[in-house]
């Protein structure tokens, strides 16, 4: 691995992408920009637009989160398959050139990720150690290679409909001394949308898929 001893700007540039267990995907996002469409969440009264992410920073301890939610029009069941379809993940997220779980213990894996984030040749090789509560939650943490910590969520949540989710996707990272956490958040905040876009684009076909599949079977 080419070193990560870089100066601030140029590190910064190569890490401008990380999201989504730190990898920013192809952005396949709604270009109706002007739709207002959203729905109200079960648990409170936010409004969760279905085109436009809402993006907030959330402090857990002692790590400041860059969160991003919305509306996907499809059950959390078929963005859970997504999720944990990991050798899938290049698929996905364009900087995300491998994905392997290393270590499979049920609702605990250890997943190994090679990250190439866009026009560097620079490529950032770790182990996050993930923990599934299906189909509602998934936490991981950084367990050894790059960057000093690697931290993040997805929470999926049915709405009233019981046929839509709300998705949640949390991030922290924190590149040590020279990309300091606060430095790298407002850059995932940046990319929240793009992430949460692209699962929610890739989810709701597969659904539509099913339902089209089921509806001529029958």
């Amino acid at each position: 691995m080419k070193s990560q001893k870089i100066v601030p700007f140029i590190a910064l540039s190569l890490l401008i992408n990380l999201t989504a267990m730190t990898t920013a995907p192809t952005s396949i996002a709604a270009k109706n920009s002007n739709a207002q469409t959203s729905t109200v969440s079960k648990d409170s009264n936010t409004a969760v637009n279905e085109f436009q992410p809402s993006v907030s920073e959330e402090k857990i301890g002692d790590k400041t989160f860059a969160v991003g939610t919305i509306l996907v029009k499809a059950k959390p069941e078929k963005i859970w398959e997504l999720l944990t379809n990991y050798a899938n993940q290049p698929e996905l997220f364009s900087t995300v050139k491998k994905c392997q779980v290393v270590e499979d213990k049920g609702a605990k894996k250890l997943v190994r990720q090679v990250v190439c984030p866009k026009g560097s040749p620079m490529h950032f090789d770790y182990i996050v150690e993930i923990d599934e509560v299906a189909p509602k939650l998934m936490e991981w943490h950084r367990k050894s290679g790059a960057l000093k910590d690697v931290s993040g969520s997805w929470k999926l949540e049915p709405d009233a409909s019981k046929h839509n989710t709300i998705l949640t996707y949390s991030i922290y990272i924190d590149g040590g001394t020279f990309l300091p956490a606060w430095l790298l958040r407002g850059q995932s905040k940046n990319q929240l949308p793009d992430v949460l876009n692209s699962i929610k684009g890739a989810a709701e076909r597969a659904s539509a898929s099913s339902a089209t599949t089921g509806s001529g079977a029958s």
